[in-house]
């Protein structure tokens, strides 16, 4: 998806000759300075531009809600789901996956709090803490609803349980807003920081409940509007959530799950954005009201597959190391060859 970019820069330009004896007998401790200089620099911009590559070129998640891991596997995924279960978390490590282990939910039933303590929270790090399976921690799924409607405390409630679990484990904590809490779109502001990675939920693609199954109309400038919102809001850390499902409700509208096109416009819109990651929602049935899943079509598989083959950021063949610099030839009988940064003087 990124590609990383190198830059190089050099160039020098060296003085007047001297045209005295002098020189060369006050320039030899010049030269060994200079040419010690000349050689460290490089070695160490090397360095550097290594370890900023490497970083960008780590691979950025690829998730989905709902996927065993050897669907995971086949269809290019490195992240999964797993409850705070040891079992869960061994197996996707033996699969060489990854995974986002689900902490419960956050509403206003409860009331306006987590369905899972904080005794239990501490109960499930002292058991799978430290697990090199673990790639996030999902504290709740759109908490915007419960913050919008009575639940004021729920942004400092997201804080505390954050910090609860950095207690014992440093991986990021995670949870998904939605684009609209019933008052507000995009509604990312108060959530800034409450956890470390934030969720975007945008589902673009709909259909009337009397259009036929298979009709799915998107309004991409959602995905726009998100980036936009997340930007304006000072999100350090997103990973979109895409939509692969269709579901109609009660009203009349109905999500539609997108056609082949249009998922990998999903997909080129998040692209340009400033995602870490992203998971597909859904890849099989997640609740009763959905109708139609990704799993269930051969083409929405085909293209999601496609999609996270192109966004597997691998480094870049090493080339191969400039050949060492001939050495120094030695003084002859007929004069004193001195190897300068920039010049050479025979006496």
């Amino acid at each position: 998806m990124r590609t990383a970019s190198r830059a190089s820069n050099g160039g020098a330009s060296g003085g007047e000759v001297p045209q005295s004896h002098e020189f060369c007998s006050s320039v030899e401790d010049e030269v060994k300075r200079s040419v010690t200089f000349r050689v460290a620099v490089p070695v160490l911009a090397a360095v550097v531009l290594l370890a900023v590559f490497s970083v960008r070129a780590a691979p950025i998640v690829r998730g989905a809600y709902g996927i065993s891991l050897d669907a995971a596997h086949a269809n290019g995924f490195n992240t999964v789901t797993c409850s705070p279960d040891r079992a869960c978390l061994d197996a996707a490590q033996a699969a060489g996956l990854k995974a986002v282990v689900w902490e419960g939910s956050y509403n206003e039933a409860v009331p306006c709090g987590f369905d899972r303590s904080d005794q239990t929270i501490v109960d499930d790090m002292h058991s799978i803490a430290g697990h090199p399976a673990v790639e996030a921690w999902q504290i709740s799924d759109e908490p915007d609803y419960a913050l919008a409607g009575s639940c004021a405390n729920a942004v400092q409630q997201h804080r505390a349980r954050t910090a609860l679990i950095h207690v014992y484990d440093s991986r990021p904590t995670y949870t998904v807003i939605s684009t609209w809490d019933g008052k507000n779109a995009y509604p990312y502001a108060p959530w800034t920081g409450a956890t470390d990675i934030m969720g975007l939920d945008v589902y673009p693609c709909k259909r009337s409940s009397s259009e036929p199954v298979g009709t799915s109309h998107c309004d991409f400038s959602m995905i726009d509007n998100a980036v936009a919102a997340a930007s304006s809001a000072h999100v350090s850390h997103y990973w979109a959530v895409m939509q692969a499902f269709g579901a109609c409700f009660s009203d009349g509208n109905c999500y539609a799950l997108p056609t082949r096109d249009q998922l990998a416009d999903q997909f080129e819109r998040w692209e340009h954005s400033s995602m870490e990651g992203y998971f597909l929602y859904d890849w099989t049935q997640q609740a009763s009201w959905m109708i139609q899943w990704c799993s269930q079509e051969s083409y929405c598989q085909q293209q999601v597959a496609a999609s996270n083959a192109a966004n597997i950021v691998t480094p870049q063949p090493t080339s191969a190391p400039p050949p060492s610099p001939a050495p120094t030839p030695k003084p002859t009988a007929t004069g004193t060859r001195l190897l300068c940064p920039w010049l050479c003087i025979h006496l």
